[in-house]
């Protein structure tokens, strides 16, 4: 058998198992995630809790993903923008192991720069089922999901819808640790830490300035957060909160609701509808 990168993680007790569906393939060149599907199963593959949200990507969805996934901007057209839900899936994968198939694309590519942009830095343990497909069946030619499905004995489902699609990688996944018993026994069972309680920051809001153009309407805050400086911005429109800048390396979560209540206290005035502009 092929090495297997992670091989450990495969004795946890827990694993979330997860897929997204995007308008193209690199968000450098556009492309955003419109579905997330995930499932939390137990090491026997029992269901202990899900997730699945369509996403509004602030632009049309192109035709050829229409095709693909046959998700429409009619039904995305109520769907939150991702930011307003990342803190519940930053919950809902707390420290587990998370697993994809092709976790290059889903991961790497799209979710964990997402997080980052949202001031969340996700450490989790991954698995790539893809590369684990490659390494259990080396003698088979393809590996995608409808394969690999029918290599493990896996009921299909919708193919291209993100929950579906997860649903699927997680009976895979544990039908594939069955095949690697013997390979498995070496390694200690892993039990996944709780993620921390939030605790108190040191906020404090410098600059605040209302911005309108190209459609948009945001507030851009300057605020020193823990002794590190922030560069923010509160979109009116959408009612969500995203950094102007890359996250500082000492931080791994940012507090937007901390922020919006020290600001709001300064200000005096609602970000909603806040229009103005002030330094301290």
């Amino acid at each position: 058998m092929k090495k297997v990168e992670n091989l450990a993680y495969l004795k946890s007790d827990t694993f979330v198992v997860l897929d997204i569906e995007t308008t193209g393939l690199s968000p450098d060149k556009g492309g955003r995630i419109i579905e997330i599907g995930a499932v939390k199963i137990d090491h026997k593959g029992n269901v202990l809790d899900s997730y699945q949200s369509f996403f509004y990507p602030q632009m049309k969805i192109p035709k050829k993903i229409v095709g693909i996934t046959g998700i429409t901007d009619e039904m995305v057209k109520d769907a939150p923008v991702i930011f307003h839900e990342l803190p519940k899936l930053h919950k809902f994968l707390g420290n587990v192991p998370v697993v994809c198939h092709n976790l290059k694309f889903d991961w790497n590519r799209f979710l964990l720069p997402t997080f980052l942009e949202a001031g969340i830095r996700k450490s989790n343990p991954t698995i790539d089922s893809l590369k684990l497909a490659r390494a259990i069946f080396p003698d088979e030619k393809q590996h995608k999901l409808g394969n690999l499905c029918e290599y493990c004995q896996v009921e299909p489902r919708v193919a291209h819808r993100a929950y579906d699609d997860a649903c699927m990688t997680a009976d895979c996944l544990i039908y594939m640790i069955g095949q690697m018993e013997e390979e498995l026994k070496e390694f200690p069972d892993f039990h996944p830490e709780s993620l921390p309680t939030e605790e108190v920051h040191e906020i404090d809001v410098r600059k605040a300035s209302y911005w309108k153009g190209y459609g948009y309407h945001r507030v851009y805050i300057n605020v020193n957060y823990d002794h590190c400086f922030l560069k923010v911005y509160y979109d009116q429109d959408f009612d969500y909160w995203r950094l102007n800048q890359e996250l500082d390396d000492k931080m791994d979560f940012v507090s937007w609701k901390l922020i919006q209540k020290e600001t709001e206290e300064w200000l005096g005035h609602s970000l909603k509808d806040w229009k103005g502009a002030k330094t301290k």
